[in-house]
């Protein structure tokens, strides 16, 4: 007998949230290893965004730890926006722009509330 796989689209949405779930914690290990460089790329493509919440900044010496939380937590939205895409749209293309699109925006509004709660403690 031969085995065969479904295609992810057309599985379960919460079999393939749980696919997803492996996805982040696998990004959050890689991300940890790299010393949270994609969680300071997220801090400085989100802090134009920061200035326009206050006007104080972080300090040097809190911005390598927050890059390394950044880098561990924003993954997490990545099931959480899948389950969300998949109320408002079909499978196929759009269901992975929307997940796409509402991880990039729980990973920059992280970067904007890590930044500006940095630049309040100060």
């Amino acid at each position: 007998m031969r085995a065969t796989l479904r295609p992810l689209a057309g599985s379960s949405p919460m079999r393939t949230a749980a696919l997803l779930v492996l996805v982040a914690i696998g990004v959050m290990v890689g991300s940890f290893a790299l010393l949270g460089l994609p969680g300071a790329a997220w801090l400085t493509l989100a802090s134009p965004l920061a200035r326009l919440f206050t006007a104080h900044h972080a300090p040097g010496d809190s911005m390598w730890p927050m890059a390394i939380t950044h880098s561990l937590i924003w993954p997490v939205a990545l099931p959480f926006a899948y389950l969300a895409a998949t109320r408002w749209t079909r499978p196929g293309r759009w269901r992975v722009g929307w997940t796409l699109m509402l991880t990039a925006a729980a990973a920059t509004a992280l970067a904007v509330a890590f930044q500006v709660s940095a630049g309040l403690i100060s």
